[in-house]
């Protein structure tokens, strides 16, 4: 049975979940979120994303989300209510939502390259953009994203998918895809394992050695620039070298910039900003202390923050 790595008991049920291996280079992750029994203030109905090179399938299983239409930070802006399936490309600035005050929902995080050969559409067609799944997705991709609504808790539910998931990415991968991505550590987040690949292929693969000619097959694969994505997995470094350090204190930002490669203290909150759109104080304060933050909780149990407790049985580590 898939096992889910739940937040703390302090907030809302959040939980974080791996594929099995034979998904490894298809499936991100997935996260789920319920708060039937969990009544949300009105603050609290808001939740905030990072920016994120994946694309992301979302089911609202039961009650409503709405998503800002403009991207504006003014929640009382004019928004989308969701559908019950939602296709949002990949996301070059961070954005949030509004949930009903009990709302259950899964969000399953797919690679672009494994994106484009199960849909044979590209990622970068919906960059920064969130629409209804249902008339896009194939009619077989269709089918194991519809099974999230069958009877069950989420374990069961998520089991249905990757098993309904797995003979289809089989089909459609190529051999090379097949073979040279062997690359997920439990011991090192998604994105930069994702990212050595992409950069490997990219040279190494295609007709032409040249510069420019790399960075085309790069951004074929990836739906974004290398430099675009290297600054997005800085501040993945930065995320949690100081959710390491927070249990002990607040970190020295100045410290920990310059151990994150970053060449000062500002470029470190610009870069920070740009992702999360907080600062480094504000956004860890909230991570700590506030239910918007909720997604980012649940990334951090990818490298087992201290929040954790978990549900299931088996699954990969």
């Amino acid at each position: 049975m898939a096992r889910l790595l739940y937040t703390s008991a302090d907030f809302a049920p959040a939980w974080i979940a791996l594929p099995p291996w034979e998904l490894h280079d298809c499936v991100v992750a997935v996260l789920g979120r319920d708060t039937r029994a969990w009544p949300l203030t009105e603050p609290q109905c808001v939740t905030h994303f990072p920016s994120s090179p994946f694309v992301t399938v979302s089911a609202v299983l039961e009650g409503q989300v709405e998503v800002p239409v403009h991207h504006q930070r003014d929640l009382a802006g004019p928004a989308w209510r969701c559908s019950r399936l939602v296709l949002s490309g990949p996301q070059t600035r961070s954005s949030h939502s509004r949930y009903s005050e009990s709302t259950h929902s899964v969000m399953v995080l797919l690679y672009p390259h494994a994106w484009q050969l199960l849909s044979r559409t590209l990622a970068d067609t919906w960059t920064n953009r969130s629409v209804d799944a249902t008339p896009l997705l194939p009619p077989a991709m269709l089918g194991v994203f519809e099974g999230l609504w069958k009877p069950g808790d989420d374990a069961e539910r998520l089991d249905h998918l990757f098993q309904r998931l797995s003979p289809l990415w089989r089909h459609c991968r190529d051999d090379h895809s097949a073979t040279a991505l062997q690359w997920r550590f439990a011991a090192e987040p998604p994105l930069r394992t994702w990212l050595r690949w992409a950069a490997l292929c990219a040279a190494g693969s295609g007709v032409g050695r040249s510069l420019r000619q790399a960075e085309r097959r790069f951004r074929a694969l990836t739906a974004q620039s290398q430099r675009a994505l290297n600054k997005r997995a800085r501040a993945e470094r930065a995320f949690f070298a100081a959710l390491e350090i927070y249990p002990q204190g607040k970190p020295n930002w100045t410290d920990l910039a310059l151990e994150c490669g970053y060449a000062d203290q500002s470029h470190f909150i610009r870069d920070i900003q740009e992702v999360t759109g907080f600062s480094p104080e504000a956004f860890y304060t909230g991570l700590m202390h506030e239910e918007a933050f909720s997604v980012y909780r649940a990334w951090a149990m990818l490298l087992g923050a201290e929040w954790s407790r978990s549900s299931g049985d088996g699954g990969r580590p």
